[in-house]
């Protein structure tokens, strides 16, 4: 069942019910810079109740409907990022270190 409700345009994107979304319309249209800079705004919505991966957002200027798909946020600490960056750092100098292709052809 389809049902109207108020979402906020805010900088992280859009937000209804503890969710947020995004759509390319938003994105072209550089609605979460304009959040960031100026203030966040109140768009109109349509949503089912079952299914909250997608809602209807109505675009006022063009009189229509955008569908805007949610955002998932990955909960990852800040201590295992940075142990995924240096990581990958490492990686990185070994592959291109020329004295370690030396002793790999040699060996």
């Amino acid at each position: 069942m389809k049902i109207l409700g108020v979402a906020t345009v805010t900088e992280r994107g859009i937000q209804f019910q503890a969710n947020y979304y995004s759509c390319p319309e938003a994105i072209s249209r550089k609605w979460f810079e304009q959040a960031r800079a100026e203030s966040k705004w109140e768009v109109f919505v349509a949503y089912n109740t079952s299914d909250l991966s997608k809602i209807l957002i109505f675009s006022v200027p063009d009189n229509e409907w955008i569908i805007a798909n949610i955002i998932i946020i990955n909960d990852v600490s800040n201590a295992k990022l940075q142990r995924y960056f240096r990581s990958i750092q490492k990686l990185k100098r070994r592959r291109y270190n020329p004295t370690n292709s030396m002793l790999k052809k040699n060996n």
